[in-house]
């Protein structure tokens, strides 16, 4: 695996990260594998930790792959639901 995939990668786990930190490996792993090339076409100069991946993957949305769109879709709707849950225990 070349640096620039490495970093797409890294990119594409840090953009979950961001989203939630209580993400699962293996959500990030899926994303990983899913959106690296997207990420790190759509966004080469995003850095983890800013909120830039977190920009960028909803100004390029619709410009990442099919599977990438899907990924990001699945793993939020997991986020949205696992939230909803911990809040309904909360209360």
């Amino acid at each position: 695996m070349t640096l620039t995939r490495l970093a797409a990668a890294g990119l594409a786990a840090a953009f979950l990260a961001s989203a939630a930190s209580a993400q699962s490996a293996a959500d990030t792993d899926e994303v990983r594998q899913a959106c690296a090339a997207d990420f790190q076409k759509a966004c080469p100069t995003a850095t983890p930790g800013n909120g830039s991946l977190k920009a960028c993957a909803k100004a390029h949305f619709m410009s990442f792959s099919q599977p990438c769109r899907t990924t990001l879709k699945a793993v939020r709707a997991r986020m949205q639901q696992s939230g909803q849950t911990n809040a309904a225990q909360g209360d």
